[in-house]
Order: structure tokens, then sequence, then C-alpha cells
């Protein structure tokens, strides 16, 4: 196990080196750049004062030597500051305020999601093509199908404007930042819409899982032994079925970082997707560069977190 993470970690240190060159390429290669709003909406502004700012920033020197300089800042724990979605202030500082409100909504839908789509989907296998059956995979089609936008506006018109039971948006009611339980007010229609995809496709992964390892053999020998079906479910054909659905819930872990941006953007919840958008738009590449590469670098990681978890749910598969 040592040696397997040693060289994983060495991979992904090669592999991050070459992602974010990749990333420093392209967004410096884009068309615009953060003063194009100042030149075309300012006559007064004249391409002289572009160039003296793109001095100031280091823009006029060459791209590899800006590339090592701002790889080398990085590797010191300085991303840079922002360039337009809040000027002068230091990148880690606008994701680390943005960060705990995603991880919190992600990490809810994500629990939510895992802990709805499991029984949902074993049953569904367990019971293959009875009414409950039917039910559950027309369930998980729409889930699958509904546009997050059309489901969000949905929720919001239903319960937030008709029935007036829940805020429409938003991360907290202004004065109730420290109120536990109107925070998780806010959490509940954006969760739903988020959960509601996710349980879609994931049931349909353990169905499909459930269906493959319950015609094993060695469920039969395990009821032969006299052990209890849920016993033979739950310890046998389970944890088998598991493999696979631990490689797709540990693609979406990115996602805790990430946010969601059109759901974050319809219920106007200040998290990292919304801030994403915000600083693409704004031609911010300091804030984009810096959410870029620790997105990559977090799919990296899910996936070295993945092939450890397969150790953990079936004993026979060794990393070695």
């Amino acid at each position: 196990m040592h040696k397997f993470l040693i060289r994983r970690i060495a991979q992904m240190a090669v592999l991050m080196l070459f992602i974010s060159a990749l990333i420093y390429l392209i967004l410096n290669l884009v068309p615009g750049g953060p003063f194009d709003s100042l030149r075309f909406g300012n006559p007064h502004i004249t391409a002289e004062h572009v160039r003296q700012l793109e001095r100031l920033l280091g823009l006029d020197r060459p791209l590899h030597e800006r590339y090592f300089r701002w790889l080398g800042n990085v590797l010191r724990g300085d991303w840079g500051e922002s360039w337009g979605v809040a000027t002068g202030q230091p990148v880690l500082e606008i994701i680390r305020s943005r960060l705990a409100n995603t991880a919190i909504l992600m990490g809810t839908s994500l629990v939510v999601s895992i802990a709805i789509a499991i029984p949902i989907g074993v049953y569904s296998a367990i019971r293959q093509y009875s009414a409950i059956d039917y039910i559950i995979t027309t369930f998980s089609f729409f889930g699958m199908s509904m546009p997050t936008f059309w489901l969000g506006l949905m929720l919001v018109i239903v319960f937030a404007v008709s029935l007036q039971w829940l805020p429409a948006g938003g991360v907290s009611t202004p004065g109730l930042e420290n109120d536990m339980i109107d925070r998780l007010r806010h959490l509940v229609l954006p969760t739903a819409v988020l959960s509601l995809f996710q349980v879609g496709g994931w049931s349909r992964y353990i169905r499909s899982s459930m269906l493959e390892i319950l015609g094993q053999g060695y469920l039969r020998t395990a009821r032969a032994k006299g052990l209890s079906e849920r016993a033979v479910i739950v310890r046998h054909a389970l944890r088998n079925a598991l493999i696979p659905f631990i490689t797709v819930v540990g693609l979406t872990l990115p996602e805790l970082f990430g946010g969601a941006i059109i759901t974050e953007t319809i219920f106007s919840y200040s998290g990292m997707g919304i801030l994403y958008y915000n600083a693409i738009m704004a031609s911010d590449w300091p804030l984009v560069q810096a959410i870029m590469v620790m997105l990559a670098f977090l799919v990296i990681a899910s996936n070295l977190l993945s092939d450890v978890l397969y150790t953990v749910v079936d004993p026979r598969i060794r990393c070695d």
C-alpha cells in the first residue's frame, strides 16, 4: 500500500504540473483581458493607459516567464489578487469566503443522495419487475431527465411563492447568519434539486450492480450456510455492488469544491459555482486559474481515494 501511494502521489505531482501549465496557457491565450471593459466603456482611457496597467501586473512579460513566476507564487501559497470580482483582494480569501457555503450545500446533497439511492436501488433489484421496481425506475428516469433550472424554478414558485413555507434563495436571512434553523431552511430547496438529479442516476447504478451480483453462486452458498436474507444482501451482495458505485461517487467529490453553477444561480446561493461563473464573465484570470487548478487536483485526488476505498469494500482487492 505504501509503495502504491508513493507512486500515485508522484504521478499526481507530475500530472498537476502539466495541467497547471495547460490551464495557464489557455486562459492567457483567450482573446480579451481584465481591462477590455475599461477601454470600451470609457473613451478617456487609451491603449497606452491599458499597457501601463498591464506592465503593473506583469502582463507584458513573456508567457513562460509569467507562468513560472505564477507557479512559484502558488507553491508559496500566494495565488495572486483578483482582477474583477473583488479587485485587489487575495484569491485565497475570496475562495475561502465561499467554500464553506458550497461544502455545506454539496455535502448535504451528497449525504442525502447516498442515503436515498442505495436503499431504493437495492430494493428495486431485489423486487425486480415488481410494481415497486417500475415506480422506482420511473422516478429515477424523472430525476435524471428533469432540467435543474426548471425544477428549481418550480420549487421556488410552489414552496416559496405560493405556500411561503421556505425562503426563495440566499444562504441565510439578513441578521440571522448564525441561526442554524434559518440556514437549514435555506438549504432545503437547493438540496432537493441537486439530490433528485443524483438519486436518479445513482439508484440505477446500484440496481444494475445488484442484479449482476444476485445471480452469483456464492450468494447461494451463503444462504445454504444458514445466513439470513438480510445478512446475505448487506454483507455479501451490497459490498460487492458498491465497487462501481464508489467510482461514480468519487468523481462527484470535486463538486464539493466547485459547486453547482445553475442551482446556485437560481437560488442566489453565495457559493463556489456562482463565484466561478462571475470570475469568467469578469475575465478574472487569477481567480479562474485558482479554481480550475484546485478542481483538477480534486479530480485526481478523488480517483486515488476511490482506489483506496476499493480495498475497504472488497478485501480481495490489493492496491499493490
